[in-house]
């Protein structure tokens, strides 16, 4: 209908008819697969929607460019596949195609339509599988033992935004190779970006099943990238390559076919641009809510109904109240008003000249405020600006100041003395001097959390990085 026919949209008299299109459809494997009409078995025959692996082949490839890897899917040798299973159904296993796409519109095609989703793969599929192979490895060469790592979990204290998602304890089967990882994907990926903070400072430098962990935090960060350039797509294609030799040379019975994806990854990137935009991450924790419902309801007669009904109410209230189109700024927390001359006095000239006001002008001070969707509060870090293309420069909330409904942010600058590879982390120095930028300055809005670990120089503040910034070059 959007693309035949579109909508007709009247503005001041003007009349406009848009069209619309499918351009992907978001979905986990087992639901893509349904979709685009492939197989929907991941452990024999033809696994996968962008390549014509077989299972038992997959172990043999880690990159794209290896010699040998097998034909790429593309639109018009699936067309002609999917007419030969149509005739002959004994063909499926043959193409790993099971049934025309379940959308017969012109815009959709199965074997590009169908991106890949970096939660369920890398969230909960290679990052678990490193995860595991780490632990077990440093384990059994009696680094260290489950009830350290717990003993350490226990006592860590967890950053501000990382606590919203503090993994839980782990399993004392987590040796073995039959077990999993217990936790939501965002409880994964803190583990995952905490775990050298965890328990580093035990392990040697140029420990194997510590470098497969490193390896793998490097793709991570650039898998989950925002914005990035193509140059780091290429990087990207050698250190999966790099992470793929050695987890097979360390365990390849954990390689898994969510390992084979990751082959596809920096190919897929260039096409789609950043995966992160096209994940499933949002969706899964609105199917949280509706998993709540079923669980408090604790009445399973006709729960579809239930769940509708429950979730078109919360929709009634959200749209029939004050916030449900929120103003750009909202205060999540208690103001205070406070006199300018109250904040340090090396404060005051660059909060007068910020808020062009007097020094006997008194403020609004609050510990957290969201504006234009970005959450800000005290003690977070966030990143301002690169040096040497980059290299982040970090900057401190200390207050949260308005004046006039105009907010700015106070604190002080955190300089980077250098990179720690064993911790993954840049290790910061803070500046005396107070700034105070404009909420929105940040180059990246995610907020990050401080950690102060032991190094052979003494103590030492560091941050950790959720994912890549974009260099200079030209980005996909």
């Amino acid at each position: 209908m959007l693309e035949d026919k579109g909508i007709q949209v009247t503005v001041d008299g003007n009349s406009e008819v848009f069209l619309g299109s499918l351009a992907t459809l978001s979905a986990d494997n087992l639901a893509s697969h349904d979709i685009g009409g492939f197989r929907c078995c991941f452990n024999s025959g033809r696994i996968c929607r962008f390549c014509m692996v077989h299972y038992k082949d997959m172990k043999n490839f880690v990159s794209e460019a290896d010699i040998g890897f097998p034909i790429l899917r593309n639109a018009q040798d699936h067309c002609t596949q999917l007419a030969a299973v149509v005739a002959d159904a004994s063909l499926s296993t043959v193409y790993g195609i099971t049934k025309p796409p379940a959308l017969q519109i012109s815009s959709f095609e199965a074997t590009t339509c169908l991106p890949p989703d970096c939660m369920h793969d890398i969230l909960e599929g290679v990052v678990p599988v490193v995860l595991k192979t780490c632990l077990r490895g440093l384990i059994q060469d009696n680094v260290f033992s489950v009830d350290t790592v717990n003993d350490r979990l226990k006592q860590f204290k967890f950053g501000k935004n990382d606590a919203r998602n503090v993994p839980p304890l782990l399993s004392k089967s987590v040796v073995k190779p039959s077990s999993n990882l217990a936790g939501s994907a965002s409880q994964k990926w803190c583990f995952f970006r905490t775990f050298a903070f965890l328990i580093g400072d035990l392990v040697s430098a140029g420990n194997r099943y510590w470098e497969l962990y490193l390896l793998c935090r490097k793709c991570v960060e650039i898998i989950f990238a925002p914005k990035l350039s193509v140059s780091q797509c290429v990087y990207l294609a050698s250190l999966i390559s790099d992470l793929l030799h050695l987890l097979l040379d360390l365990a390849p019975e954990n390689f898994t076919p969510k390992c084979h994806f990751l082959t596809h990854y920096p190919r897929l990137m260039y096409q789609y641009g950043p995966l992160v935009r096209l994940w499933c991450m949002r969706f899964e924790a609105h199917h949280q809510y509706l998993k709540t419902i079923a669980s408090r309801a604790r009445n399973f007669k006709n729960i579809c109904h239930t769940i509708v009904e429950r979730h078109q109410m919360r929709k009634c209230l959200e749209q029939a109240s004050d916030t449900c189109l929120p103003s750009d700024e909202l205060i999540t927390s208690a103001q205070t008003t406070i006199d300018l001359r109250s904040l340090p006095q090396s404060l005051h000239i660059r909060v007068a000249s910020y808020f062009a006001t007097g020094l006997t002008s008194r403020l609004i001070s609050v510990s957290s405020v969201t504006i234009d969707n970005v959450h800000y509060s005290t003690n977070d870090c966030c990143i301002i600006d690169t040096v040497d293309e980059d290299e982040p420069v970090f900057f401190e909330v200390v207050y949260i100041l308005s004046f006039d409904g105009i907010f700015g942010l106070a604190g002080h600058l955190l300089t980077c003395s250098g990179f720690n590879s064993h911790y993954h982390a840049y290790a910061v120095t803070k500046h005396s001097d107070w700034i105070i930028i404009h909420p929105g300055q940040e180059i990246s809005y995610h907020a990050l959390d401080k950690y102060t670990l032991p190094t052979e120089d003494g103590e030492c503040e560091f941050i950790g990085m959720r994912h890549v910034l974009p260099c200079a070059s030209g980005t996909a």
